[in-house]
C-alpha cells in the first residue's frame, strides 16, 4: 500500500510536462496584437504570463514555453468541449484582483480566510491550472475492465499490504554527547556482538550506550505519521528489517545518530482486491491522463512571436 499511496501521492500533485522540441513545429513571427507572444494550439500566451514564468526561476522563452504548454493544451480542450468560455491571462489577473480584494475585505472584517492573506500571481495560476486539470480528468473517458484491474493487483503484490506489527530496539544518540565516529564506532561492535549470539540492549549496556535505547512498536497507523515518512532510511529499515536485523548507520542530519534493531514482527493482512479496485482504477487513470498529456503537449503546435523574446532580455 506503501508504493501505491506515493505513486497516486505522486501522481495527484504533479503535471508530468512533456518535450517540446522547439524549432520542430515551431513559427517565430511578429504579434497579432500588443499582449500575445505566442501561441500554443491556438491559446494565446500574454506577455505578462510568460512573464511569470522567466521570473520564477526559468531562464528562456523556450523553457518557459515548454512548461506552459501541458496549461494550454488542456485549456484548449475545455474550451473546445464548452467546459469553460474564458482562460486568458488577462481575465486571470481581474480573478485575481477580485479574490484578494475579497481575502483583504474578510480580513479587515476578522472572518476566516483560507489559505494565504493574499495570493501572488504564481500561487493563484497554480490554483486555477489545478481546476482546470481536475475538470480535463474528469471529462476525459478511460476505461479498463475488473479483469485488467486485477491483473494490476496481482503483479504489485505490495500494493494494499497493511505493515502489521514490529517491535524495535532503537538507540537514538544525541550528536552532542558523542561524536559521529565514535558512534559509528559503537553501532559497528554493537553489530558484532548481536552476531555472536548477545542481545541488542545487552551489547548497547556493555557498550555504555544503553541510556539511550527506546523500544517502539510500529504498526500501520505509525508507518504513516509524518515522523516517519520524513526520514527515507529510517522508514526504509521499519519495513525492510526482519527479526534480529540491524539498521545500517543513519545519520539524522548531524542531530542525532540512530542504529534500528528489529526485535519481532507480525506480518499484516492484504487488502481484499474487491475492496481496493476503485483505488486502483483510480491509480490506472492518473496514468492514462498524464501519459496522455505528455503525448498531447509533445505534438503541440506552437508559434513563438519576436515580442517574446524581448522579455527574456
Amino acid at each position: 500500500m506503501r508504493k501505491l499511496k506515493r505513486s497516486i501521492l505522486v501522481f495527484g500533485i504533479i503535471l508530468l510536462l512533456g518535450t517540446l522540441n522547439i524549432g520542430c513545429g515551431t513559427e517565430i513571427k511578429k504579434a497579432r496584437d500588443n499582449k500575445t507572444v505566442a501561441t500554443i494550439n491556438g491559446i494565446p500566451v500574454e506577455g505578462d504570463e510568460l512573464e511569470l514564468f522567466l521570473k520564477n526561476g526559468i531562464d528562456s522563452v523556450e523553457a518557459a514555453i515548454e512548461e506552459i504548454t501541458p496549461y494550454k493544451v488542456i485549456q484548449a480542450k475545455l474550451l473546445e468541449e464548452g467546459i469553460i468560455t474564458d482562460c486568458s491571462y488577462s481575465s486571470f489577473q481581474k480573478s485575481l484582483k477580485r479574490e484578494n480584494k475579497e481575502r483583504k475585505k474578510k480580513k479587515e472584517a476578522n472572518e476566516v480566510i483560507y489559505g494565504p492573506e493574499q495570493y501572488t500571481a504564481k500561487t493563484y495560476y497554480g490554483l486555477v491550472q489545478d481546476k482546470y486539470h481536475e475538470l480535463w480528468k474528469k471529462n476525459e473517458q478511460f476505461s479498463i475492465s475488473d479483469d485488467e484491474l486485477k491483473e494490476i493487483y496481482d503483479e504489485n503484490p505490495d500494493w494494499f499490504q497493511d505493515y502489521g506489527r514490529a517491535v524495535f530496539q532503537c538507540l537514538v544518540i544525541p550528536s552532542d554527547k558523542i561524536g559521529k565516529e565514535e558512534a559509528a564506532e559503537i553501532f559497528d561492535q554493537i553489530a558484532e556482538e548481536v552476531k555472536s549470539g548477545t542481545e541488542f540492549s545487552g551489547a548497547a549496556e556493555k557498550l555504555g550506550v544503553s541510556e539511550y535505547i527506546q523500544e517502539r512498536t510500529f504498526t500501520q497507523i505509525e508507518m504513516e505519521d509524518g515522523m516517519v515518512t520524513m526520514f527515507p532510511k529510517i522508514e526504509a529499515s521499519l519495513y525492510e528489517l526482519q527479526p534480529g536485523e540491524i539498521s545500517e548507520f543513519i545519520d539524522n542530519d548531524n542531530l542525532e545518530w540512530i542504529c534500528l534493531y528489529c526485535e519481532n514482527r507480525e506480518d499484516g493482512k492484504r487488502t481484499d482486491f474487491a475492496d481496493c479496485k476503485e483505488q486502483i482504477k483510480e491509480y490506472w487513470k492518473e496514468n492514462q491522463i498524464e501519459e496522455y498529456l505528455d503525448k498531447l503537449s509533445k505534438e503541440a503546435e506552437v508559434k513563438i512571436y519576436e515580442e517574446a523574446y524581448n522579455l527574456a532580455f
